[in-house]
């Protein structure tokens, strides 16, 4: 932290932007029916088709487009108490337009996630083998709470027929708890909890509600 005053409160202070986007061409060729035109009539300026439209000089099977935000806006924090929190805002959307079927294929979808940890320093337990040796443990226990609300949908846009058909979508709520806890130099402990609630915009998906929950150890066998 350069800034003093906030030096006494943060330890670190993050703000994130990111920006990335791509465009697909694909199934580039030739326009016969325009080299054709063009052969019958060499002075023709514009050649064009039965409906009088002026013809390209290459035809494209499908432009695709994608482009997301990740983030929009985050926010990390962590401060001198053991106190950390997050905030983040992320956008993607895709968009295809197929020559073959005159139809543009439309998906986006936004999710906010906001975090919190705490730690707290120096938890001791006690531990009784079976010879009745008494075994003390002190270490760090970490925990972390996420929140997760995202919104997608994908949508079909019919250019000749002017209609609209959403074909997919959902909205989905995760709730992720973990608590960390070091046993030894190479052993950790970890209870966790993930819960995914999702409703979905079509008419025939029902909502779902997911969970699990339990005790993980991680056995660290390196230096």
């Amino acid at each position: 932290m350069r800034l003093k005053p906030m030096r006494k409160v943060f330890t670190a202070f993050a703000i994130n932007h990111a920006y990335a986007n791509n465009l697909t061409v694909q199934g580039i060729q030739t326009n016969m029916l325009r080299a054709q035109r063009l052969q019958d009539n060499p002075m023709i300026r514009y050649p064009r088709n039965a409906n009088l439209d002026i013809l390209s000089e290459n035809q494209v099977g499908q432009v695709s487009m994608s482009e997301s935000f990740s983030p929009l806006i985050g926010v990390d924090i962590r401060t001198r108490t053991n106190t950390s929190f997050k905030f983040e805002v992320g956008k993607q959307r895709q968009v295809a337009l197929s020559m073959a079927n005159n139809q543009i294929t439309e998906s986006k979808s936004t999710d906010v996630t906001i975090g919190v940890g705490y730690i707290i320093r120096d938890v001791q337990f006690t531990i009784v083998d079976e010879a009745g040796t008494r075994n003390n443990i002190k270490s760090n226990l970490e925990l972390k709470l996420d929140l997760r609300l995202a919104d997608n949908q994908t949508v079909i846009r019919r250019i000749l027929e002017g209609f609209n058909q959403p074909t997919a979508g959902q909205k989905r709520t995760t709730i992720k708890f973990t608590a960390d806890y070091r046993l030894s130099r190479r052993l950790a402990a970890q209870f966790y909890y993930d819960q995914t609630i999702s409703e979905f915009k079509t008419s025939m998906a029902f909502p779902t509600n997911q969970w699990q929950s339990g005790i993980a150890f991680r056995l660290n066998l390196g230096n």
